[in-house]
């Protein structure tokens, strides 16, 4: 099994006074993405195989020179030209993807070899910006704001489940590979008038599992075991605000938070004869 998936929403909401200075002028934009993308390559729990080797994989497609699943959100707002001027941006991306490679049936094996490969490349950027300036008043007040907020949950797995049978096997091998990267992004301002007002809030949630995992039970090979977790990921959020040119007042308020729960393990739960090395390795 193999997926590269992309999903990304965009919303741009702009207003201006025409003519002539108008009452107020407001402009907004959300826009709101919601994936759930699952990659799974297993042998069931209801199925027996008996083969000279087994290789099981769920990894990421290749589409030429793309190797990456890209998700995303991002509005854009502005307003001008009004005694009171507002504009608000609002972007969120809500991501929960889901990469396993797995034994959950019985497996026997003629002297061959069994390798489960779970690999998974995901880059996600949610983005609230002003459009020029933001909201730019001529009389009592600006008012801007941009909300940002980044929520994926990433796992990738490999693994022989508790109590399976996995026989015959000469060597064992269990590769889980994850690569992620957010960025989250909240920008705005707010420009003339008697008051400018411009917050900026910028939030990220980011869950992402990595592992390699031979559950309970016994495995005899002939030759090795070998177990590697491999991570690589990042979070970036930022949050900048501008007030500008106000009479009376002008208050910018800027906040990000980025909340990383990254875990990699390879993890050994049998007990295992095996004619050569066992290795475990996890790299993050």
């Amino acid at each position: 099994a193999s997926a590269n998936t992309d999903a990304a929403s965009a919303a741009d909401g702009s207003a201006a006074a025409g003519g002539g200075a108008s009452d107020a002028t407001i402009g907004a934009a959300v826009a709101l993405t919601l994936a759930n993308v699952t990659n799974r390559a297993t042998v069931p729990a209801t199925l027996t195989v008996t083969a000279h080797d087994l290789a099981v994989s769920a990894t990421v497609t290749t589409d030429g020179a793309d190797v990456t699943s890209t998700f995303g959100a991002e509005a854009v707002s502005g307003a001008g030209g009004g005694k009171i001027s507002v504009a608000g941006s609002f972007a969120m991306t809500i991501l929960n993807h889901t990469t396993r490679a797995g034994v959950d049936g019985t497996v026997n094996l003629t002297g061959g070899d069994a390798s489960l490969v779970a690999a998974s490349n995901v880059q996600t950027a949610v983005k609230a910006l002003p459009h020029g300036d933001g909201a730019v008043a001529t009389g009592d007040a600006g008012v801007g704001a941009s909300v940002a907020l980044h929520f994926i949950t990433d796992r990738t797995t490999a693994e022989v489940s508790d109590g399976v049978v996995l026989a015959g096997a000469r060597d064992v091998s269990l590769t889980a590979t994850a690569v992620d990267r957010a960025v989250t992004e909240a920008r705005m301002g707010a420009k003339g008038g008697d008051v400018a007002v411009s917050p900026a809030v910028a939030l990220t949630f980011s869950n992402i599992t990595t592992r390699s995992r031979i559950g309970t039970g016994v495995l005899v090979t002939s030759r090795t075991v070998s177990m590697t977790s491999t991570q690589k990921a990042a979070a970036d959020t930022t949050a900048s605000a501008a007030a500008l040119g106000a009479s009376d007042a002008a208050i910018g308020v800027g906040f990000a938070l980025t909340i990383a729960n990254h875990t990699v393990t390879s993890t050994l739960a049998r007990r295992v004869s095996a004619g050569g090395d066992v290795v475990l390795r996890a790299f993050s």
